[in-house]
Order: C-alpha cells, then structure tokens, then sequence
C-alpha cells in the first residue's frame, strides 16, 4: 500500500513523518525531529501587517534526505494567516455545496485567498442543516510554506490545517474511547491548535496564535531575562503551584501567578470554543469528558493538574505513537516516538496518515496558481512522453517531426483555450451564485422564519378569488402592526388597497349613483373580504373603506373608473407550523367571478391579466403588488 509523508514546519522545530497503512494499523518508515534554534520573530507594528520571512537553517534537507524523508506529502498550515470557519446550508447536491463554498472561500475577502472546504458528520439535534469546516488561508502565507519545504528538498501535495491532522493523529491513538466527547489541545511554540470530538466524528477545529511562548514570556516579565534566558528557566525550573505554597521561594510563588494567568487563559479558550461549537452545530448539549494535551508546550509542570482542577474534567497527555509500528526504524528515530516528548510529534503524524489513506479526514489547500499548472501538465502529460520517445529515435524524418511539432502546438493553443474558457465559466458560476444568494435573501425577506408575511401571502390569494367584475387593484402595500388588535391574539399586519372600479358593472344598462358605488365597495371590503374560508391560515382582524363618498368623484375624461383605497388588518393566529401549500393556477374563467368581456379604456395602459385591456384575456383581475413587507 502507498506510503504518506506528513511535513510540520513548526516554530522551534521541523518535523517529518512517513507512514504506511498496515491492516487496521500504521507501520512508521522513517521519522526526524531537526531542532530550529532561530528565535521567535518580533511582532508587527500592526497587526495587520505581514510577519518577517522565515528562514531555515542551513543543512536541514541534507539530513531529512540522509533520514529517508524525501519527495512529496502533506504540509502542515497554521497561524494567523489560516482561517478556519463553519458553514451551515440546507441539504442540496454536491455540486452545489462546492458551487456555494468556492464563494464562501473566494467572496469573503478581497484577498488573494485559497483553501477547500469538508462536511462535518454531526448528528444535530436543533437543526438538518449540513455543517461544512471550510479553511480560507492567504495565498502569500501557504506559497511562502511550500517553498520552505523546497528547500529541505520536499515537495508538497496539498496543505493541510494542523488542527484537522490532529485529530487524525487522535483518533488512531490508544487515547481515542468510543463513543466520548473529548477536547485535544496541542501547545506549540508560537501557536494552538484546538480540536473537539465525539465518537470519532469531528465538531471542531480551530488554529490559534498564542502557544508555550506565552509561558516564556509570562517568566521574562517577572525577571526581565530575555527570550533565551527565560525559556531556559522555564524548562528547568518554572511550575505552576496549585496547592500550597509553603516553602517556596517568593520567585517561584511569583512565576507560579504569572503562569496561571497564561493556564486560566487556555481554559478559557477552550470553554468559548465549547459555546461556539454548540451555536454552530446547533447542539442542545455539548459536554466535555476529557481533555488530551499535546506538543511540546504542554510539558510545563503543574500544567495537567491546573487545567483539571480548573476545568473539572480528566486531562490525559497524548501519545500518538501508541499505536504506531515503530519496530523498522533505527534506534535514534524510534526514541522520537518515546516517552513524553513524544507528543510533539503528533501533527506530523496525522499529516502523513491524510497522504496515505484518503478516507483520513484532510482539508486540501492550494493556491490557485499550482492548481491550473498541474491541470494542465495532467492533461498534456502524455504530449510530453511522446516528446520524451522521439528524442531517444536516433534517426528522425525532419517533415515528420516538423507536423508534429506543428501539431502539438495546435493543441497546447487548444488547452490554453480550454483553460480560458473554464475560467470564464467559472466567473459566470459565482456570478449565478451571488444571483442566487440575493435571490434567497428576497425570498426569506418574504418568507421568513417568523413568518410575519405569511397572512400577506394568503391575502393576496383571498383578493384573487374575491375580487369582483369591474375592480381593478393597482396598489397593495403592507407593514407590522407592533401593537395588538383589541379582541386578536398574534401579529398584525395593515394591508393598504388602491385601485379603481368601473361603475359600468355596477348596474348593466344603467348608470350608477355615487351612493350605489359606495355601498358595492362596503360590501367588497366589509363582508366578501371579511368572510372566512376553508383552509384559511389567518384572520381578517378589521376592514375599513378609507375613500369617503363625497370623494368617488368621476375622475378627468379619458377614464371613466372611480379610485377608491381601503385598509384590511391581517391576524397570523399562531400558524408557524403549518405547511404552506401550492395551489395550481385557476384557468380563465374558472374562478368564483368569471372574467367579463369589456373594452379598452382609451388613453389607459394595458396590464396582462386586468379587465380593460384591450386583446388580453383576463382571469379574476389581481395585478403584481408593490409589496413592502416589514421583515
């Protein structure tokens, strides 16, 4: 079975596993641990500003190589300049997951940012929304990694999050219980990373600055030592002291405060990451029963005990060769799998278990440049042998290799195209897709959870099928209510009505007085409009007629119709939980008023589906509204 290579470029040191999937197992092939003594960089000035380039020390690759650790494999990301966020979407296709997270990853930011995204299995019990773990990291940061592994004479496959191969490296260790929930925190030097899970299945992953660094520094601030100086003393003589202090020195009591200080913070973090992944996942419950530690960081006396007694749950240290086959390797590269140290080590594995078995859990960053560059070598990759065997020909026709040569540029020229279009189809794809975002945010403007507009939906339905001969609505608007209707429980939403009416289909064949017309529209509005129906989901609280008689005036020549306006008030009557259904169309002329046959109104527009129109037939006259529903 193919071996994987696992690369952690870590802040102290660099770090290189190759693993080998064994049955149900892992056998280790070759391993090394080269120290960096380079001292941490200084902080920007602002925290927006890039950090310095790293520089490796020289001979590193000479003695990964002489190790057995060559070629290409999985490259560990994390920092400030990696993000690592949640997604939640109602359940669709995968394409249409990759079409929505190639936004999210590319529309977030005006950077030039890459990464890839990965669904989260959990069971959540609040919601059946999918949760995606999408990673977002600069393209400057993840290029400026991938050439720190070409100088130690490593290649890259795909950038990983550390975080995500942590809980690969968890998971296959002997600390892993089915069926817990447990919390795995990794101390580096300069950064951490955080992963919760349950039974295997990973809720949360999160990389963070602010690693065992923070110790060194909380001990300079008490001796003002220096960096080296204070790691030193760390290392050898600093503890947090839980318990009682008698017989300590007044320094060590005073490191030991500054040292907890740092310790509080860590359980602080992960209790907010507890809160976040709850809200995320929509979990009614989320209790943590372990905390596992890891990484060099994580040795600092007094540290396991602190966090126990802090946070009321059993802290375990990892040992993630616990299930490793280690028994190939020369002695040197076994003893970095041994005893406590060991831990450090925990990130690289799990990078090399994601190169060797794609069912591992692995988040594949790229920048988007090495992307099309390997799409296209893949696809000329057979032009290039062909090349490779004609130059071996020791006898070649000059007419023959000149067409094809011609040839082959004729396709790399068709490639070129190929690529160009698939880029600008992918343009148009994120167009489609901020379409459809806006698209979806109208819709749940109209249609939202509260449901404030539904009463608004089965009105308009309600004035279709009301609505007599000779009304023509040209104007419906409508806005909450915030406060109660005397006599109605729930929301209110006020309905605002204009329109017209011809007084022709008043009285046939007669002319109609103003108090005939006044008192056709109080029988629209008062009672056909107030009367309730069967499947009715809302309540005509109140209708008023806000057209007084005296003002159903005949307008100016050239439209003989009369305005009116009246206001209806909606109640919704608690009907969140039921389903709204679809109703099919009514054909023409099959409604409770069928369309009557009137001519054109001279100087009038005509509006599809209006009585009056001159060559359209109309089915019961409710033209589109201007709705301005409050959200």
């Amino acid at each position: 079975m193919a071996s994987g290579l696992g690369i952690d470029l870590g802040s102290s040191a660099i770090k290189a596993v190759r693993l080998r999937r064994r049955g149900a197992g892992w056998e280790a092939l070759a391993a090394a641990r080269l120290e960096d003594p380079s001292p941490p960089p200084k902080a920007p000035a602002k925290a927006s500003d890039p950090l310095p380039p790293r520089t490796l020390p020289e001979g590193l690759g000479a003695k990964l190589s002489a190790a057995g650790l060559t070629g290409s494999g999985a490259l560990g990301i994390t920092g400030r300049d990696l993000m690592i966020k949640y997604v939640a979407t109602p359940p669709v296709p995968p394409w249409k997951l990759r079409l929505m997270m190639d936004l999210e990853i590319k529309g977030t930011s005006g950077a030039d940012v890459c990464g890839d995204y990965a669904n989260l299995n959990i069971p959540g019990d609040l919601t059946k929304e999918m949760v995606s773990l999408v990673a977002v990291a600069k393209t400057t940061y993840v290029e400026a990694q991938m050439g720190l592994a070409r100088q130690l004479g490593m290649g890259t496959e795909w950038c990983c999050p550390n975080a995500v191969a942590l809980f690969n490296a968890f998971t296959a260790s002997a600390q892993f219980r089915p069926g817990e929930t447990a919390a795995v925190l990794d101390i580096g030097r300069d950064n951490l990373e955080l992963v919760i899970q349950r039974d295997g299945v990973l809720y949360f992953a999160r990389s963070a600055p602010g690693g065992g660094r923070r110790f060194t520094e909380a001990v300079d601030g008490v001796f003002s030592l220096g960096y080296d100086r204070s790691e030193q003393y760390k290392c050898v003589r600093a503890a947090i002291h839980s318990g009682e202090t008698a017989g300590l020195e007044a320094s060590q009591i005073k490191v030991s405060g500054a040292l907890r200080e740092v310790a509080d913070g860590l359980a602080g973090a992960l209790r907010s990451a507890v809160m976040f992944c709850k809200n995320q996942a929509k979990l009614s419950k989320l209790d943590i029963e372990r905390l596992v530690l890891s990484g060099c960081g994580s040795q600092l006396r007094g540290l396991t005990e602190h966090l126990k007694d802090k946070l009321k749950v059993p802290v375990d240290m990892l040992d993630p060769a616990s299930r490793l086959d280690i028994s190939k390797l020369p002695r040197d590269q076994q003893a970095l799998f041994e005893g406590p140290g060991s831990g450090g080590m925990s990130v690289a594995i799990g990078l090399a278990m994601a190169a060797a078995d794609e069912s591992a859990m692995r988040l594949a960053v790229l920048p988007d440049r090495v992307l099309k560059v390997r799409r296209f070598w893949r696809g000329t990759v057979w032009a290039a042998a062909a090349g490779v065997v004609l130059l071996g020909v020791p006898v070649l026709d000059y007419v023959w290799a000149h067409r094809q040569e011609t040839a082959a540029a004729e396709r790399h020229q068709k490639v070129e195209q190929a690529l160009a279009a698939l880029e600008g189809r992918g343009k148009q794809v994120d167009s489609e897709a901020r379409i459809n975002l806006e698209m979806k945010q109208r819709a749940e403007l109209i249609v939202g959870p509260a449901q404030i507009n539904r009463p608004l939906l089965g009105f308009l339905t309600l004035l279709r099928e009301a609505t007599p001969a000779g009304v023509t609505v040209e104007k419906l608007s409508a806005a909450r209510e915030d406060e109660p209707h005397e006599g109605t429980p729930g929301l209110l939403v006020k309905v605002s009505v204009s329109g017209r009416l011809d007084p022709g289909q008043i009285k046939s064949g007669a002319t109609a007085s103003t108090q005939d017309i006044y008192d056709a529209l109080n029988a629209f509005v008062l009672t056909d409009l107030r009367r309730e129906r069967p499947g009715q989901v809302f309540k005509v609280a109140d209708a008023k007629l806000t057209t007084l008689q005296a003002e159903m005036e005949r307008p100016s020549a050239g439209d003989p119709r009369i305005p009116f306006s009246f206001d209806v008030w909606l109640a919704t009557l608690g009907v969140a939980s039921e389903a709204i259904e679809e109703s099919e169309p009514e054909a023409p002329g099959t409604g409770r008023f069928p369309p009557p046959a009137l001519p054109g109104v001279p100087g009038v527009p005509g509006t599809p589906g209006v009585p009056g129109t001159p060559g359209v037939p109309a089915p019961a006259p409710v033209p589109t509204p201007e709705a301005e529903a409050a959200p």
